[in-house]
């Protein structure tokens, strides 16, 4: 296997580069990381699968957002809200989770 398509992971004293055939630590294992796939972020996600995963509660973010819960709740059922609302909702899943929602917030056309 050549040294470009390995990943070294295990413990080690030595904050730099591990050099090829040393060991560092206690132990060390070799990855043959040159076929594995790329898993794609998922920017389509919808609002409900979104805060699933982190799960997140509508009272938390709504709390967060400084909305009521009703809002959240119908943002989670892919029902339109304001746009300042689905703002502020984004700002408040910021905060609690440390990433942006990017997906995409039902809401209300203006004429």
């Amino acid at each position: 296997m050549p040294e470009d398509h390995k990943c070294v992971i295990g413990p080690s004293t030595d904050v730099g580069l591990l050099e090829p055939g040393k060991s560092q630590g206690l132990w060390r294992m070799e990855i043959d990381i040159s076929q594995q796939d790329t898993l794609q972020l998922p920017f389509n996600d919808t609002f409900r699968a979104y805060m699933e995963r982190y799960r997140l509660t509508w009272v938390a973010v709504a709390r967060a957002s400084g909305l009521r819960v009703m809002t959240v709740w119908r943002m989670w059922s892919d029902l339109p809200v304001r746009t300042e609302d689905a703002m502020r909702a984004r700002i408040g899943i910021r905060h609690l989770t440390g990433y942006a929602y990017p997906g995409p917030i039902l809401t209300y056309r203006k004429f």
